[in-house]
């Protein structure tokens, strides 16, 4: 907004039997299971110079870039279905594309769809939460167009104290750190196609994740990279150990230990990080 804040929410919701209709602002649903499912995504998480995820530039916060797209924000009218079958849902948004061909003259006449079913479940002492999901959306010019499609899938499955998580995407125009959104770091022309033919970049990634709860305490170890395979290679990895100490229901302190490596034509970096701090809920 013009205020400078930057508004991530901002939407209504009609709610009955036959499920929820939201018409607003509001995080779009590719990856989305796969980030607000990672165990360690209130912590600390990577740094990185070379994808503005530090001083200010970016948050650094759990796996983004190496493990998954962020599902950024955008205008969208999204239907969730009830529960049905004993766990399963069911949403589908018609989103306000993005400019992904840089060209004068392009256009998306089309809003970009994303899609994406969920299953969650109990069974004795164990849970399981499955889901996969889709991207689709074109950029379209007089020179080419550049067509964004993607797939996202994972489970997480949790068994006493221990939970086990792994997801991952794949798909073509959509980069390595904010999918579709990506355009508006300048990226485009390098992680999402190439500028010369605008065929679409492939890219994938994927999260490896363990945990463990016991009394207030949560042990975390976790792994996962993003990757861009063409005539140069782009890729960032990922690696975290964490404790997390519940106070109260308000307070968790947090001690991280993550490592970070990027490689490629945008440049090489690693970097190691020891974070010590508190999440405040309020």
């Amino acid at each position: 907004t013009s205020t400078g804040i930057d508004v991530r929410q901002f939407y209504a919701t009609l709610d009955a039997d036959w499920g929820q209709l939201l018409i607003g602002k509001d995080f779009t649903l590719f990856n989305r299971s796969n980030v607000f499912l990672d165990e360690v995504l209130l912590g600390y998480g990577n740094v990185n110079d070379t994808l503005g995820l530090v001083d200010g530039q970016g948050v650094s916060f759990g796996n983004l870039g190496s493990g998954y797209t962020y599902p950024f924000p955008a205008s969208q009218i999204r239907y969730t279905s009830p529960s049905f079958g004993g766990g399963f849902k069911v949403a589908v948004a018609a989103v306000d594309p993005s400019p992904v061909n840089g060209d004068a003259d392009r256009e998306e006449s089309a809003p970009r769809f994303e899609g994406e079913v969920t299953y969650s479940g109990t069974f004795d002492d164990a849970s399981v939460t499955a889901w996969v999901g889709f991207l689709s959306q074109t950029s379209e010019s007089d020179m080419g167009d550049v067509d964004s499609n993607g797939a996202s899938y994972g489970v997480k499955v949790g068994f006493g104290g221990l939970s086990l998580h792994a997801s991952g995407y794949s798909g073509e125009g959509i980069g390595i750190l904010l999918g579709p959104t990506e355009v508006a770091l300048g990226l485009a022309p390098i992680t999402m196609y190439d500028p010369t033919t605008y065929n679409a970049l492939d890219s994938e990634g994927y999260i490896l994740q363990a945990s463990y709860k016991m009394d207030a305490n949560r042990f975390v170890l976790s792994y996962g990279e993003n990757e861009i395979e063409d005539t140069d290679y782009i890729g960032h990895e990922g690696m975290q150990a964490a404790w997390f100490y519940g106070y109260n229901s308000n307070v968790t302190f947090a001690v991280e230990y993550s490592t970070s490596e990027f490689s490629g034509i945008l440049g090489q970096e690693e970097a190691q990080t020891l974070a010590v701090g508190a999440i405040v809920n309020f």
